[in-house]
């Protein structure tokens, strides 16, 4: 258990989360009761809340070349958020409710969206369930956190056991073909696909490092952890990871120089520490990455595996067809939008969706990127009305985190570039919410 801990391990959540995993690796219908025992167990408390919804995430996006994972089964993760958006409904019946930092603006942003989605939307149920998805999920991670901010501490070694437990997991199987199931070239772990390996890896990898080189913490645990991360955002060839990481550590670089922070000077003592050992495992990484075939593999990064003769032309076939086609229905509707959450080929949607016992749940749509899908989805007042959400959340974190939880909100928007999860809650948007809902904590 101490060896876990001087790794920057919670023993007793590394031996849960990893009991669970391996529960539903050899009985997948045990998620049935998983899902049950998560959503008893955010009930509990805003604390436990945040780790349960974490907990959900990573079931929701196990890899299929490892897990079996029933569909069916998977629509319990919405109980598990509905059971955290009721515990921290019942705890304002003992205290009083604050508009604290961008919580007015949230609630702004859901107001204006709905009536949007009344008046515009092509598919009004859909854009609404999503609306109330989204608004239920952001709220609740956002007061969980102002309720635990005592335990900032706590929630610092959580993240930090949570990130590396998923890529010490997923190790194993950067040599196993299990490890590459989505398109054999990149890698994507124990999770279910490469793009959304590398989003998971992006916010905490910067994160890892900034909290390192900032002086909030010299363990040299964060070294390994950015070294391991960084290699399997190239591995999962992501590329929109490695742009937000790049661009959000320039941002916050930015932010601290104008607002004339210092860091703790990094001594020779601490160099001379983590020399030798860091030197170790960035050679032996080197190694496995074959030396000799490193151009390579950046230049097969940079295109994929697609046959593209250049990256211009590799961007409009991958991105830039969607951003066209939402700035086509942007165009066609440029005050109210096509409706919040749904897909940009509006006939789509009756196929698209998902429901259970006749309810419909979600409705799939894949965006390029979120600044044409806002416009196309919500229209210019919608989209003002959302970078007045962004703007007072930016502002909120800048003024009362750390350099460290500022690479995490810049990660975690920046993300959005080229492959927009800000909204949805029932995939990736759920674990960014949740680092951003972490950024949200007030420093000392």
């Amino acid at each position: 258990m101490q060896f876990l801990e001087k790794f920057g391990i919670l023993p007793i959540q590394a031996v849960v989360l990893t009991g669970i995993l391996a529960v539903v690796y050899i009985l997948p219908m045990a998620l049935f009761p998983v899902y049950l025992g998560l959503a008893y167990y955010a009930f509990r408390g805003p604390r436990e809340s945040i780790e349960a919804l974490s907990i959900s995430f990573i079931l929701v996006f196990l890899n299929p070349g490892i897990f079996y994972l029933p569909e069916t089964v998977l629509m319990l993760r919405w109980f598990v958020l509905i059971a955290a958006f009721a515990r921290i409904v019942l705890m304002f019946q003992d205290r009083e409710l604050s508009l604290f930092g961008p919580v007015s603006s949230i609630l702004l942003f859901g107001l204006v969206i709905g009536l949007l989605a009344v008046v515009g939307s092509y598919h009004p149920v859909i854009s609404i369930l999503k609306l109330f998805q989204f608004m239920i999920g952001v709220l609740t991670i956002f007061y969980a956190f102002r309720f635990t901010s005592d335990m900032r501490t706590y929630w610092t070694k959580w993240f930090t056991s949570y990130f590396l437990l998923v890529i010490l997991l997923s190790a194993p199987f950067y040599f196993l073909p299990e490890g590459y199931t989505r398109n054999d070239v990149g890698f994507q772990g124990i999770l279910n696909h490469p793009q959304a390996f590398g989003v998971f890896l992006a916010p905490m990898t910067l994160w890892f490092i900034a909290r390192f080189i900032s002086g909030e913490s010299r363990e040299l645990y964060l070294i390994f952890g950015f070294l391991l991360g960084f290699i399997f955002i190239f591995a999962s060839q992501a590329r929109v990871a490695l742009v937000a990481l790049v661009l959000a550590f320039v941002i916050s670089m930015v932010v601290k120089f104008i607002r004339g922070e210092e860091f703790i000077p990094i001594t020779g003592n601490t160099i001379e520490k983590y020399f030798l050992p860091v030197a170790a495992v960035s050679g032996i990484l080197l190694i496995i990455l074959n030396l000799g075939m490193i151009k390579e593999r950046f230049n097969e990064f940079m295109v994929k595996h697609e046959e593209y003769t250049s990256l211009e032309e590799g961007y409009q076939q991958t991105r830039g067809m969607l951003i066209e086609k939402s700035m086509q229905n942007f165009r066609e509707h440029p005050i109210a939008g096509i409706g919040f959450g749904l897909d940009s080929d509006i006939t789509s949607q009756s196929s698209s969706q998902a429901s259970g016992l006749g309810i419909v749940f979600s409705a799939a749509s894949e965006k390029g990127f979120i600044g044409s899908a806002v416009l196309e989805e919500v229209g210019i007042f919608g989209a003002c009305i959302l970078i007045i959400f962004i703007g007072s959340m930016i502002i909120f974190v800048v003024k009362t985190g750390t350099f460290a939880q500022w690479t995490i909100l810049f990660t975690g928007l920046l993300v959005n570039i080229a492959e927009m999860v800000f909204f949805s809650f029932g995939g990736t948007g759920l674990y960014i919410w949740l680092l951003l809902g972490y950024a949200t904590i007030p420093r000392k």
